[in-house]
């Protein structure tokens, strides 16, 4: 699963760097120390669609002092209205691309994902399965209306054989933000983001075949009005990650009129 961020109708183009460390791990994860950067860059708008940029790296050194690189890419475009979803989704370890998903996926007709690679059959999806960027967009909205709680199935790309039921827990509008005072931006971007309303977000991934309701992953953020999120702390279950922004450029905004 990705370290999902949030999107807003109006988002703000922005160009997003996290610097990783480890913050806890189980005996069952293996992990002495965990170090790595997370870059996200989010372009397009309301008429044109959406695209992303992730990548995703952890250098992690094992209780026997292995030394594993973790390297996770991924594109994707989706549609303004939601409806067609296209994903290139790469997974290294150390340097060798040990995992391909690629395909489109749409809601027209019959919803279901089709794989370029690997070669897997498709993946029939639920009416109500939303892509990322149309999940986000309904998640600030739910936030700007005051309400604390959004569930929906969701297809990020990085399976083959299963959409997640995400689920998000939303806390109470707030101001100012301590995690922004050491993040490296320009003036124009830090008197925007000190006008943004945010809120806590806690998202939940759950397996739709698990009936414990235990997660898969969780990760929670401080969510922007603008779509930019801060201070992430992505939960893998056997080990946890800290994300903090330290960097953030605003990109250019194309015209929208609708």
């Amino acid at each position: 699963m990705l370290a999902s961020t949030a999107l807003a109708g109006e988002f703000q183009p922005h160009r997003a760097v996290y610097e990783l460390k480890l913050d806890s791990s189980q005996m069952s994860a293996d992990i002495a120390d965990l170090s790595g950067r997370m870059v996200l860059e989010w372009t397009g708008n309301a008429c044109t669609g959406y695209k992303l940029a992730q990548r995703l790296v952890m250098r992690v050194a094992t209780m026997d002092d292995i030394q594993v690189v973790r390297d996770l890419r991924f594109r994707s475009s989706e549609a303004a209205d939601g409806q067609n979803f296209e994903f290139d989704f790469q997974r290294f370890m150390n340097g060798e691309e040990i995992e391909r998903i690629k395909g489109h996926a749409s809601k027209e007709g019959t919803p279901a994902v089709h794989f370029e690679e690997p070669n897997a059959p498709d993946l029939a999806l639920a009416p109500e399965t939303v892509f990322p960027s149309a999940f986000s967009l309904a998640l600030v909205e739910t936030a700007e209306a005051g309400d604390t709680t959004y569930s929906r199935p969701i297809y990020e790309g990085a399976e083959v054989d299963t959409a997640f039921l995400a689920s998000a827990f939303i806390g109470k509008s707030r101001g100012d933000d301590a995690t922004l005072e050491s993040v490296e931006m320009s003036e124009e971007a830090a008197k925007d983001m000190a006008s943004q309303e945010w809120w806590r977000v806690q998202l939940s991934y759950h397996h739709p075949s698990r009936v414990d309701g235990v997660p898969e992953y969780q990760v929670a953020y401080h969510l922007y009005a603008n779509g930019i999120s801060s201070a992430l702390k992505m939960d893998y279950i056997d080990f946890k990650v800290d994300a903090g922004l330290s960097s953030l450029d605003y990109l250019p905004s194309e015209p929208c009129e609708r």
